[in-house]
């Protein structure tokens, strides 16, 4: 396997980068080219009950990007579980959607958080996109990080959703309806105390 410098000049943008590069093994060269250093990482932070446990969260990533197992970002160790969240833009009429995120149950694992946290009351889901040039030096093979310098404050955005209800839960997923935290200001809902 030979890799192609002009490659990763392209990828790297810098001469010391390329000499990082030129120094790893072939594996990692080839899984590197498969990485883009631009390409975004979603992280996920579930906050099980933020006025009880306002610190306490579950960490997850989506395993996207060529990042299948667990992701190291600020110090933080994001488990491998796979979500999806629908759109979080404004409908036709110009209302704020109410986006849902589908987690993956695998084992049940979310439904044990569930039971464990009072079915997510007070909870809230907050996502974090960053670039893989960004992400801890332990996410790769050499200790490295050969896209760029580890920078747990570069983000491109970090978007919170207030968890209203559970709307569905399975062997497979558990769905979640999110809001946004001004969209709740002065209403009570299922008993839950709305901080905005």
């Amino acid at each position: 396997f030979a890799v192609n410098i002009e490659l990763l000049d392209s990828v790297t943008h810098s001469q010391g980068l390329r000499q990082k590069l030129m120094a790893l093994s072939e594996k990692t060269k080839r899984s590197l080219l498969q990485i883009a250093p631009s390409a975004v990482v979603n992280l996920y932070r579930l906050y099980y009950d933020t006025l009880q446990e306002p610190e306490s969260f579950f960490p997850f990533n989506n395993g996207t990007n060529g990042f299948n197992g667990s992701i190291v970002f600020g110090g933080i160790r994001y488990s491998p579980i796979a979500a999806e969240i629908d759109s979080t833009e404004a409908n036709i009429q110009q209302r704020i959607s109410r986006p849902k995120i589908k987690i993956s149950n695998v084992n049940g694992q979310i439904s044990q958080l569930l039971r464990r946290k009072n079915e997510f009351r007070n909870a809230k889901v907050v996502i974090i996109k960053t670039l893989v040039r960004f992400l801890d030096e332990e996410n790769f093979d050499s200790g490295v990080n050969p896209y760029g310098i580890s920078d747990p404050n570069s983000i491109i955005s970090r978007e919170e959703f207030v968890v209203s209800q559970k709307t569905g839960e399975n062997k497979e997923i558990v769905e979640l309806e999110l809001t946004y935290p001004f969209d709740l200001e002065g209403f009570n809902i299922a008993g839950k105390t709305i901080i905005a």
